[in-house]
């Protein structure tokens, strides 16, 4: 993830910011986990 926490001094903002694109991320690679070659693909 970013680090924003550690490059800000844990500002309330940066922290705020980590949660949301950590969970971003949880979310995009469940969707990718399920997925299938073929589908990704269009075929």
């Amino acid at each position: 993830h970013l680090l924003l926490a550690e490059q800000t001094n844990n500002a309330p903002f940066s922290l705020k910011m980590e949660d949301v694109c950590r969970k971003a991320t949880q979310e995009a690679k469940a969707v990718y986990q399920k997925a299938t070659l073929s589908e990704m693909i269009g075929a």
